[in-house]
């Protein structure tokens, strides 16, 4: 049984990888982490997926980032994680921000 630990570990590894601009490496522990995962991990879910939009984001490819911030959000809802569905709903806005839709991001 793998234990939401390990997965905690590869993400923060990933999250330092990612850091120091190596994505290879920082994408290779996200997926690892995210093929840990079972379907009803949503936490741990949520996670990955905002770590793979921040992946996105950092390379300024900000419709794909939305699109991984709304699945985010959406295993953050599962979980009812109230923390983290504010924090997903701040990414949502900025990033909708820098594609110019300030309407939307309010």
């Amino acid at each position: 049984m793998i234990d939401s630990s390990d997965i905690k570990q590869l993400l923060k590894e990933a999250w330092t990888k990612r850091g120091e601009e190596k994505y290879d490496e920082a994408q290779f522990l996200v997926k690892k982490a995210h093929g840990l995962c079972n379907e009803n991990d949503f936490n741990s879910l949520g996670r990955t997926f905002n770590v793979y939009m921040q992946f996105e984001s950092d390379q300024d490819n900000y419709l794909k980032a939305v699109e991984l911030s709304q699945i985010s959000l959406n295993y953050y809802k599962k979980a009812n994680n109230l923390d983290r569905i504010a924090h997903s709903k701040i990414h949502i806005a900025d990033l909708q921000n820098q594609l110019g839709k300030d309407t939307d991001s309010c």
